[in-house]
């Protein structure tokens, strides 16, 4: 055979096999970009989902817990879920779950039972004589945390939180780019407490600073009401991430919420308890999606929430909010009832609670976040002690 024309198929082969390992490389490339991408961007993985789950109601759970995750969240997207937003018409959705709640729990031996004429003794011994029932002296963090855990019977539901269940799911999601967010509407459901809604602005920043979870107050009836009030749009704007949950709690009728108050507090439960836990449980989600710095900011009586919460889970939060402090023995005015922030054994630690200057994080902001004297929006600090806290932690 002629040597010049094995040389030129040689050269040939050379030439093809050198294009088709390019190409493999190329394809490589775009494919960890891509992946890369969907595991940063969850706007990417909500993507994939609408196209495989749209048309029909509820699609398969996906998670990366244990082995790329330390947090036991699963997700999906389904959005013909039929759970209701409305909580003011829905009250199923306030008491059921509530009440199977302290069965399953007072089944499993978690109860700490009083009866209701014990417990009104002990109101009444707050109301008539409180400065007596303060707790003298201090606590260090530590130990405050521990009496609170204890106080109100948080225990058992903090054990394993990491490691129990936590199902997701995206009941509505809605692109808002010049805003520089896309707004999520998420169904959680854990074994204990039953499911609630919350609302997720989910930043698009290039530089995403970390994650805010708000709680708003009684006349703030929704978080949608906080967002419009309290300038939420603008912590995605400027990187965070905000997301609040739904306060149940609210959809009571004035007139039969403090007998169910009196309910969980006389079976050994309380709201102050549930709602810790669902903010703890925001936080485990907030943190399966690589959040890692959370603040946590309060209007109004969801203030008085996350005074609390941060002094249960100090390590969980690395910036705190509050523009309102109370004694957790408040009453509704003349009807002199007990609300979803009462508990006679908290108000024990109101003091030491209230001194926000103990938690090293906290930063007390004038009642609604506005400074009424000078005419102007606390924003501006807000935001600088949130950038102090969160980027510089």
């Amino acid at each position: 055979m002629n040597a010049v024309p094995v040389c030129q198929y040689c050269l040939v082969l050379f030439l093809i096999l050198s294009l088709a390992f390019a190409y493999g490389c190329s394809r490589n490339r775009e494919t960890k970009t891509a992946d890369s991408t969907t595991d940063a961007n969850s706007a990417d993985w909500l993507s994939k989902k609408q196209k495989s789950n749209k048309d029909i109601p509820g699609g398969n759970y996906d998670t990366k817990y244990p082995y790329r995750s330390a947090y036991n969240v699963l997700e999906r997207v389904d959005y013909k879920n039929t759970y209701k937003s409305d909580i003011k018409s829905e009250l199923f959705h306030c008491t059921l779950e509530y009440e199977q709640f302290v069965n399953k729990a007072s089944s499993a031996g978690h109860g700490k039972a009083i009866s209701r004429k014990d417990l009104q003794r002990k109101i009444n011994d707050y109301r008539l004589i409180p400065e007596k029932n303060i707790y003298p002296g201090s606590l260090t963090k530590k130990e405050l945390k521990n009496h609170l855990i204890e106080a109100v019977n948080l225990g058992f539901l903090l054990e394993g939180i990491n490691g129990r269940p936590l199902k997701t799911t995206v009941i509505s999601y809605n692109s808002n780019p010049d805003l520089r967010y896309d707004q999520v509407e998420l169904l959680f459901e854990d074994p204990w407490v039953g499911k609630f809604k919350a609302t997720w602005l989910k930043t698009t920043h290039k530089f995403p600073k970390g994650g805010i979870i708000a709680l708003h107050g009684h006349e703030t009836r929704n978080e949608q009401d906080f967002i419009n009030k309290f300038f939420g749009s603008e912590y995605p704007k400027r990187g965070y991430d905000l997301i609040l949950p739904m306060q149940r709690p609210l959809c009571f009728k004035e007139k039969n919420s403090g007998d169910f108050f009196t309910y969980l507090l006389s079976h050994g439960f309380s709201m102050l308890q549930i709602r810790a836990y669902e903010v703890l449980l925001i936080a485990k989600f907030l943190k399966y999606h690589g959040v890692e710095n959370i603040g946590l900011i309060g209007h109004s009586g969801g203030s008085t929430f996350a005074n609390f919460t941060v002094r249960i889970a100090p390590q969980v939060f690395a910036a705190h909010i509050s523009d309102y402090l109370q004694d957790y023995y408040l009453t509704f005015g003349s009807h002199d009832m007990l609300t979803d922030t009462s508990h006679p054994d908290v108000f024990r630690y109101c003091e030491l609670i209230n001194d926000l200057s103990t938690t090293g994080i906290s930063l007390e902001a004038p009642y609604g976040y506005a400074d009424n004297a000078a005419g102007k929006s606390f924003m501006p600090q807000t935001f600088e002690f949130l950038d102090k806290h969160l980027i510089e932690k």
